[in-house]
């Protein structure tokens, strides 16, 4: 994997390993799958048989394909074999030689907040020596800086490396974080000028009835605002674009088995969500509506506003299409589950088309640049 270009890549999205975001990964076009390399999250997540079940399935859904490989550091999901893994003995080897199990994956380097410094270091020089490249993430913009730095410095290419820095939700403290990365990618650019850098965050929220514009709370329009951090940031001349695929981000394994859901259908588009909901118990077409006819009537509503999905090679649309024109259409299910991965395939596609058009946009303006001197 030498020869991979971080630069080349205008789009990481981060990914679990549970089951409805790999499909949406899964029914990528291979041409979008060619122009992305995602950061997959490994955690014992919910009905997973093994911890390492879910890193398995990458082979089936992104085939021989690079993917960036992590551990979750969520609390409710943590094993001891996670906890084995992310042991810094003899410079994290237990992790290192994990990750040469999966082929094409690349590894995030582990940190444990009371291992040295130089455990760090050295695995990132071991992990750079043994699969090419390396991956670091800043999920603390403090404690995180002066590890990534010295472990930068300490690397024989430092194009063998890409920073993300994870911002995580950012809905509620967008100002807050929009300054900490600015002076994190200061930070790193005063020691490593070349250094690859990305922004990873989310701000697709946990509950979407209190962004519905209707009394009934049936639909609703939402802001992304990872695009604008990145575009606020200084867009592709200062990082990469980063966010977590329209997922919220935390895991709530803790819920009740049995949980109260309203149908959904979400359409992403490139700077925002529109959303149609069908409450328990509302009234749609007169009569109160089953799980089926709620999630059609929801997909109608969506179709009804864009039309222009009935010709598109996004699978996520076509699913949406189906459900609105199709009275037997049946082929994905009813449920949350399956319209989370209708959602994280619309949002996969039109993020790394709306990359690939920002970039030639910009190499253009370059262009007319030119042409004026």
């Amino acid at each position: 994997m030498t020869d991979i270009q971080f630069e080349n890549f205008m789009y990481y999205p981060k990914l679990r390993t549970r089951g409805a975001e790999l499909k949406g990964l899964k029914h990528l076009t291979d041409t979008r799958k060619d122009q992305i390399i995602p950061l997959i999250t490994a955690g014992k997540w919910p009905r997973a048989t093994t911890f390492e079940s879910g890193i398995c399935k990458i082979a089936e859904v992104f085939e021989n394909r690079p993917f960036f490989l992590n551990l979750t550091d969520e609390y409710d999901t943590f094993t001891e074999e996670q906890a084995l893994l992310k042991n810094p003995t003899n410079n994290y080897q237990n992790w290192r030689e994990y990750v040469q199990r999966f082929p094409n994956a690349i590894p995030v380097a582990q940190v444990d907040r009371q291992a040295s410094l130089r455990d760090f270091v050295m695995q990132a020089r071991l992990c750079e020596k043994a699969f090419g490249k390396v991956v670091f993430i800043i999920n603390d913009y403090v404690r995180d800086i002066e590890h990534v730095i010295s472990a930068l410095s300490a690397l024989d290419d430092v194009n063998n490396a890409i920073t993300f820095i994870d911002s995580k939700y950012i809905r509620n403290s967008y100002s807050a974080v929009l300054a900490a990365n600015i002076q994190t990618v200061n930070e790193i650019r005063n020691d490593i000028p070349d250094a690859n850098i990305s922004t990873l965050s989310t701000s697709f929220p946990s509950s979407l009835a209190s962004f519905s514009n209707d009394t009934n709370k049936t639909r609703g329009v939402i802001d992304i605002l990872e695009r604008q951090l990145h575009e606020e940031l200084g867009g592709y001349e200062v990082a990469s674009y980063g966010d977590y695929a329209s997922i919220h981000g935390i895991v709530y394994d803790n819920a009740p088995e049995v949980m109260r859901w309203a149908a959904r259908v979400d359409y992403p588009t490139e700077q925002y969500w529109q959303f149609e909901r069908r409450p328990k118990n509302s009234v749609t077409n007169g009569s109160t509506g089953t799980a089926k006819s709620d999630f059609q009537h929801a997909a109608q509503a969506i179709f009804q506003s864009n039309p222009n999905i009935a010709n598109s090679d996004i699978w996520g649309e076509k699913m949406i299409f189906e459900a609105a024109t199709n009275p037997d259409f049946d082929e994905i299910g009813f449920g949350p589950a399956p319209w989370i991965s209708v959602r994280v395939n619309i949002h996969l596609s039109k993020q790394i088309d709306y990359s690939n058009q920002l970039i030639s946009e910009d190499e253009q303006e370059w262009d007319e640049g030119l042409d004026l001197l």
